[in-house]
Protein backbone atom coordinates (compact mmCIF):
# COMPACT_ATOMS: atom_id res chain seq x y z
CA UNK A 1 0.00 0.00 0.00
CA UNK A 2 1.93 3.26 -1.05
CA UNK A 3 -0.81 5.16 -1.54
CA UNK A 4 -0.64 8.24 0.77
CA UNK A 5 -2.47 10.71 2.35
CA UNK A 6 -1.52 13.21 5.35
CA UNK A 7 -4.33 15.44 7.15
CA UNK A 8 -3.06 18.21 9.16
CA UNK A 9 -3.80 21.90 10.37
CA UNK A 10 -2.53 24.42 7.63
CA UNK A 11 0.86 23.84 6.83
CA UNK A 12 1.70 20.60 8.19
CA UNK A 13 0.94 18.41 5.14
CA UNK A 14 1.67 20.22 2.67
CA UNK A 15 5.40 21.01 4.68
CA UNK A 16 5.87 16.82 4.70
CA UNK A 17 4.82 16.73 1.27
CA UNK A 18 7.66 19.28 -0.43
CA UNK A 19 10.08 17.78 2.19
CA UNK A 20 9.65 14.16 1.35
CA UNK A 21 9.44 14.75 -2.55
CA UNK A 22 12.91 16.87 -1.80
CA UNK A 23 14.77 13.86 -0.33
CA UNK A 24 12.97 10.73 -3.04
CA UNK A 25 11.44 12.51 -6.11
CA UNK A 26 8.12 12.75 -6.95
CA UNK A 27 5.75 10.43 -6.31
CA UNK A 28 2.00 9.77 -6.17
CA UNK A 29 -0.34 9.49 -4.88
CA UNK A 30 0.42 11.68 -2.30
CA UNK A 31 -2.25 13.47 -1.28
CA UNK A 32 -2.51 16.36 1.45
CA UNK A 33 -6.00 17.85 3.14
CA UNK A 34 -5.20 20.46 4.96
CA UNK A 35 -7.62 21.98 7.89
CA UNK A 36 -7.04 26.29 7.37
CA UNK A 37 -9.13 29.14 7.95
CA UNK A 38 -11.71 28.35 5.85
CA UNK A 39 -13.16 26.05 8.76
CA UNK A 40 -14.36 22.83 9.30
CA UNK A 41 -17.16 22.46 6.97
CA UNK A 42 -14.73 23.13 4.42
CA UNK A 43 -12.06 20.52 5.62
CA UNK A 44 -14.84 17.49 5.96
CA UNK A 45 -16.32 18.28 2.17
CA UNK A 46 -12.43 17.51 1.08
CA UNK A 47 -12.03 14.51 3.35
CA UNK A 48 -15.62 14.15 2.08
CA UNK A 49 -14.58 14.28 -1.94
CA UNK A 50 -10.96 12.27 -0.99
CA UNK A 51 -12.59 9.28 -0.35
CA UNK A 52 -15.23 9.14 -2.73
CA UNK A 53 -13.14 9.96 -5.73
CA UNK A 54 -9.41 8.02 -4.47
CA UNK A 55 -11.28 5.35 -2.32
CA UNK A 56 -14.48 4.36 -3.66
CA UNK A 57 -14.71 5.01 -7.10
CA UNK A 58 -10.96 4.52 -8.22
CA UNK A 59 -11.07 1.49 -5.41
CA UNK A 60 -7.47 2.08 -3.72
CA UNK A 61 -6.41 1.81 -0.45
CA UNK A 62 -4.81 4.46 1.21
CA UNK A 63 -2.48 5.13 4.59
CA UNK A 64 -3.71 8.11 6.01
CA UNK A 65 -0.81 10.40 8.43
CA UNK A 66 -2.70 12.61 10.56
CA UNK A 67 -0.57 15.66 12.51
CA UNK A 68 -2.64 14.77 15.95
CA UNK A 69 -5.03 12.59 17.54
CA UNK A 70 -7.89 14.29 18.88
CA UNK A 71 -7.38 17.00 16.59
CA UNK A 72 -10.10 18.05 13.79
CA UNK A 73 -8.32 16.57 10.93
CA UNK A 74 -7.99 13.21 12.52
CA UNK A 75 -11.67 13.53 14.04
CA UNK A 76 -12.98 14.22 10.60
CA UNK A 77 -11.15 11.22 8.43
CA UNK A 78 -11.95 8.89 11.47
CA UNK A 79 -15.78 9.57 11.33
CA UNK A 80 -15.74 10.14 7.78
CA UNK A 81 -13.71 6.28 7.20
CA UNK A 82 -16.56 4.83 9.52
CA UNK A 83 -19.66 6.51 7.75
CA UNK A 84 -18.60 4.89 4.67
CA UNK A 85 -17.85 1.62 5.94
CA UNK A 86 -14.18 2.24 4.96
CA UNK A 87 -12.12 1.18 7.47
CA UNK A 88 -10.58 -1.99 5.70
CA UNK A 89 -9.63 0.39 2.69
CA UNK A 90 -8.01 3.40 4.88
CA UNK A 91 -5.79 2.71 7.29
CA UNK A 92 -5.17 5.67 10.10
CA UNK A 93 -2.00 6.56 11.84
CA UNK A 94 -1.64 9.95 14.07
CA UNK A 95 1.36 11.84 14.82
CA UNK A 96 2.48 12.25 11.19
CA UNK A 97 6.37 13.30 10.45
CA UNK A 98 9.19 12.88 7.98
CA UNK A 99 10.75 9.92 9.15
CA UNK A 100 7.56 8.30 9.66
CA UNK A 101 6.49 9.36 5.58
CA UNK A 102 9.84 8.27 4.19
CA UNK A 103 9.41 4.90 6.03
CA UNK A 104 5.92 4.73 4.30
CA UNK A 105 6.96 5.07 0.83
CA UNK A 106 8.94 2.08 1.12
CA UNK A 107 7.08 -0.03 3.46
CA UNK A 108 5.79 -3.80 1.93
CA UNK A 109 4.20 -4.82 5.10
CA UNK A 110 0.68 -5.15 6.29
CA UNK A 111 1.11 -5.06 9.70
CA UNK A 112 1.11 -1.42 10.54
CA UNK A 113 2.31 -1.74 13.83
CA UNK A 114 6.21 -2.28 12.07
CA UNK A 115 5.66 1.27 10.71
CA UNK A 116 4.24 2.74 14.04
CA UNK A 117 7.68 1.60 16.00
CA UNK A 118 10.09 2.74 13.47
CA UNK A 119 8.04 6.14 13.03
CA UNK A 120 8.71 6.12 17.28
CA UNK A 121 11.93 4.94 16.94
CA UNK A 122 12.88 8.07 14.32
CA UNK A 123 12.12 10.26 18.05
CA UNK A 124 14.90 10.84 19.88
CA UNK A 125 16.54 13.01 22.03
CA UNK A 126 19.77 14.83 21.29
CA UNK A 127 21.97 15.61 24.55
CA UNK A 128 24.28 17.71 23.92
CA UNK A 129 27.41 18.53 26.21
CA UNK A 130 28.58 22.21 25.73
CA UNK A 131 32.78 22.70 26.39
CA UNK A 132 33.09 26.38 26.59
CA UNK A 133 36.50 25.95 26.35
CA UNK A 134 36.80 25.07 23.06
CA UNK A 135 34.09 28.25 21.59
CA UNK A 136 35.29 31.05 19.46
CA UNK A 137 35.60 34.58 20.96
Amino acid sequence: MKNIVILSHQGVASGLKRSAQMIVGEFNPLITIELTEMGVETFTNEVQQFLQNEVIDKQKEYLAFVDLKGGTPYNQIVKETLRLNLADKVRIISGVNLPLILEAFYFEEDDLTILEKKGKRAIEFCQLEMNVSNLDE
